[in-house]
């Protein structure tokens, strides 16, 4: 998916990985309707953010770009899950 994205449009695939992690451990909370996981995926949401501001900081990508590839990510993450389980 990223790489049919990038052809037209740049996103990073950095925060998509980061936010696809997210993703699936929220698709795992709603899955096992398991409050446990609250505290994986805000410490793996910490870390996108930590992965998106590098991204940034070295002028890699732009915001947009930051922000698509984590929206792609967490929405693959989620979507993942919830059709696999």
């Amino acid at each position: 998916v990223a790489t049919v994205i990038t052809f037209y449009f740049k996103i990073s695939i950095h925060a998509l990985a980061a936010a696809g992690l997210s993703g699936m451990i929220l698709g795992m909370m709603i899955i096992a309707r398991d409050a446990r996981l609250a505290v994986p995926l805000a410490v793996s949401m910490l870390l996108c953010g930590a992965v998106m501001s590098a991204r940034l900081q070295l002028n890699a990508h732009r915001p947009i770009e930051t922000t698509y590839g984590a929206v792609v990510g967490f929405a693959l993450g989620v979507a993942g899950m919830l059709l696999l389980f």
